[in-house]
């Protein structure tokens, strides 16, 4: 089973997310970015030997719960190689609560950082596909779609997919905070 965890900002970015979603079926993407809420992922998902995948994500519940709300600047949406994301700005709360999540998953399942776990961009996601004339033109047709300039960090998410495959993830916790 694979693990995933990030925070959950689909209701703030509702605007930008039915944007993408038509965009999407016009363009006709290999996979769908929408099967999970729109998220700022805090780290790349990881292996995790089903016996031990409930006790992981009953820990990350926990660390979640002891998590105060924040709030995140929003860059804007951008285009890098075959991704567009709305970028977020780096904060020292943010980076603090992505490197406590790294500690507290090595120290206590031993899952080491994924080389893009240390060089982190904080985003989220609305397109990811190989093909770069899609990417291209789904870039045309999404960059001027207004985005918060803010995010409140408040909910967070716990999800897992039998592969690991793109579009198998499925969000099985909640965690709300006020």
């Amino acid at each position: 089973m694979y693990i995933w965890t990030g925070i959950d900002v689909d209701s703030q970015l509702a605007q930008a997310r039915e944007a993408a979603r038509r965009i999407e079926n016009e363009i006709g993407f290999a996979h769908s970015n929408f099967t999970l809420p729109l998220h700022i992922s805090l780290k790349k998902s990881f292996p995790a030997a089903d016996e031990k995948a409930g006790d992981i994500m009953d820990c990350l519940a926990r660390f979640y719960q002891s998590q105060s709300p924040m709030e995140v600047a929003v860059r804007g949406i951008e285009k890098e190689e075959t991704i567009i994301w709305i970028m977020l700005e780096r904060s020292a709360a943010l980076n603090a609560l992505h490197d406590r999540l790294l500690s507290l998953l090595g120290e206590k399942y031993g899952v080491l950082p994924h080389e893009y776990d240390l060089d982190y961009k904080f985003h989220t996601t609305l397109f990811m596909d190989g093909d770069r004339k899609k990417i291209h033109r789904a870039y045309a047709l999404i960059q001027n779609v207004p985005v918060p300039e803010r995010l409140r960090l408040d909910r967070f998410a716990v999800g897992a997919s039998a592969t690991g495959a793109l579009g198998t993830y499925r969000v099985l916790r909640t965690i709300e905070r006020e």
